[in-house]
């Protein structure tokens, strides 16, 4: 027999997976864990001016915060949302863009809605009405375009077509809209030069997009160099960012841009009176009209922009914010005075409350994000609610929880795969299965009698506790008898189409010699997973095994460990055979 005695796994790669039971009808072939939980219910976030929005799991828009023009998107102006309310129209968004007056959502196939102000024709919609006035609903942008993004700036919106074509619309007083002109348009107008970009970013009056070689390209408003041209001139053209870096990603604030290379290091350009270049110096003089360094040796996998202060979260999900911090929005504990500068911090700061991030969003007064374990957090500014905790008036100086009761649980509806059987005997089994959102885990389950599986089996880990990797034990069944069985996940109910999942007990066998298969499992930065299950499987002459599993946490520390004395062939029927000539060690 070949078995693992000590394995250093990788996630998401498991054990031999192979060897799954002829009787779980459909199986899933793999098995890959996520690791971003998101038990809060709102899975991106973006911020504008006043406003904040996020999305579900299921691709409703929430938005919260000041509703003066209509941008939250509930049908309602004049009353701003002190909590996250649904936009109305029922449409299911893959990505929403929060703007300085409006806020844009883009459809899985690729269109995209608009609602908030129409004063410059940023909706999109062939509508430009006199200030002040309102859409308080989505509407759709015309032209017939498919979209794969779409990034909104004070009141203007650029989108990529699936083929990485940029096209922009809106005030263009600055040439934001990038077609060579100073004319604003009501409806998407293409940007010229003909370059294929896969990313764009959009803020105050000017945009920047990435193309799929890395090359930066910005137009716009250029009087504090945020095109990072070398000059101080506007454009109504792309222009390529100067010192030929290959950039990862990139992040717009108000008035300056920064950029993210392989190594994690930060480059940022353009205004710097508060401290937003992050190179330890400030004030209009200190302006930079190219790339410069951001201090302090951090390797960052995402960057933020916002007004006047740029944040960025680290490799380790540590988050840092340098810059304007008048309202907090830093998040490491102090404000300004009334948006004075007596706090503003030149180099990244550490934000307050421990918290690891997934992601952060940043604009004007107020900073967001997600963290690893799914909740949204928001600090700074929240004159008009846009820190969305149920509050307005009071600044937030560290990340305070963004209040979700108004979203309903309904709105978690993960999507269940990689359904394994394992550890299959007389009397139980195992099942093991991913969500690509945190959620309980259960088990309903029943005889093949023709009727809907009504018992309930827990996960290994309680009734209540809500994961992404998900392991329940079916016991007190009949040998060599025949269940079925449906798998559920917070919303959603995987039963194989209507028809159930089969499997078959084996019979009764006297207890072969225990023997033990053990192993190691780490994340492949060399952490410690916090849940992901083993598979495995024994092979030699006669044969396959049926698999064994275990499920290891972190408080197994990695170490997993299978009795082989409950090893059976595939066919169950037997006792896995383990002479001498097959036992060797493999991995």
């Amino acid at each position: 027999m070949r078995y693992s005695e000590s394995a250093d796994l990788t996630v998401p790669t498991a054990v031999d997976v192979s060897g799954i039971l002829a009787a779980l009808t459909t199986p899933t072939p793999s098995m890959t864990p996520t690791a971003v939980p998101l038990p809060n219910r709102l899975t991106s976030l973006s911020t504008g001016r006043g406003h904040s929005c996020g999305l579900t799991l299921n691709g409703s828009a929430y938005c919260w915060g000041w509703n003066d023009f209509g941008q939250v998107g509930d049908g309602t102006r004049g009353s701003d949302r002190a909590r996250p309310v649904a936009v109305v129209g029922n449409q299911v968004f893959v990505s929403v863009s929060a703007g300085g007056f409006h806020t844009c959502g883009l459809t899985k196939a690729g269109a995209a809605y608009c609602w908030g102000s129409p004063s410059d024709g940023q909706l999109g919609d062939n509508t430009v009405s006199p200030s002040g006035t309102a859409q308080t609903s989505p509407v759709a942008v015309l032209g017939g375009l498919t979209f794969s993004s779409v990034a909104t700036g004070s009141a203007h919106t650029c989108a990529l077509t699936v083929r990485g074509e940029a096209w922009c619309w809106g005030d263009n007083s600055s040439g934001q809209l990038g077609d060579g002109t100073s004319t604003d348009r009501s409806i998407p107008i293409a940007v010229t030069g003909g370059q294929v970009f896969k990313s764009i970013m959009a803020d105050g009056s000017r945009t920047c997009a990435l193309t799929a070689a890395g090359a930066a390209f910005c137009w716009g408003n250029n009087f504090s160099g945020q095109l990072g041209d070398g000059t101080s001139k506007d454009s109504s053209v792309p222009v390529a960012v100067a010192g030929g870096r290959v950039f990862t990603s990139i992040a717009v604030g108000t008035a300056h841009t920064c950029g993210l290379v392989a190594s994690g290091e930060a480059y940022c350009w353009g205004q710097n009176t508060s401290g937003q270049i992050g190179d330890g110096t400030s004030g209009a003089a200190a302006n930079r009209l190219v790339p410069t360094l951001v201090v302090g040796g951090h390797q960052f996998r995402s960057l933020a922009g916002g007004g006047g202060h740029t944040c960025g979260v680290e490799v380790g999900g540590s988050a840092y914010c340098w810059g304007a911090n008048g309202y907090g929005q830093i998040g490491d504990g102090t404000s300004g005075v009334d948006g004075n500068a007596s706090a503003d911090r030149f180099t990244p700061v550490s934000v307050a409350g421990n918290i690891t991030f997934a992601s952060l969003v940043a604009n004007y007064y107020h900073s967001c994000g997600i963290s690893t374990n799914g909740v949204a957090y928001c600090w700074g500014a929240n004159r008009v609610s846009e820190v969305g905790d149920g509050t307005t008036g009071t600044r937030r100086v560290v990340p305070t929880m963004v209040d979700v009761s108004g979203v309903p649980e309904s709105a978690l509806a993960p999507t269940i795969r990689s359904i394994r059987l394992a550890n299959l005997r007389d009397t139980s089994f195992t099942a093991s299965w991913v969500t690509d959102v945190a959620a309980n885990g259960t088990l309903r389950w029943g005889p093949d009698d023709g009727t809907a599986p009504t018992n309930i089996a827990y996960d290994k880990r309680g009734a209540t506790g809500t994961f992404t990797v998900h392991y329940a034990t079916v016991s007190g069944l009949t040998p060599s008898t025949r269940y079925r069985f449906d798998v559920v996940s917070g919303a959603t109910t995987d039963s194989n189409g209507g028809a159930h999942y089969l499997v078959t007990t084996g019979p009764t066998l006297n207890a072969s010699a225990p023997d033990q298969a053990v192993g190691t499992v780490s994340l492949r930065d060399g952490g410690v997973p916090t849940s992901v299950v083993v598979h495995v499987t024994a092979s030699g002459p006669s044969g396959t095994s049926a698999p064994l599993a275990a499920l290891v946490t972190s408080a197994e520390q990695r170490y997993w460990g299978v009795n082989l004395g409950n090893l059976r062939t595939a066919s169950l029927d037997a006792a896995f055979p383990m002479t001498a000539d097959t036992d060797r060690k493999s991995t």
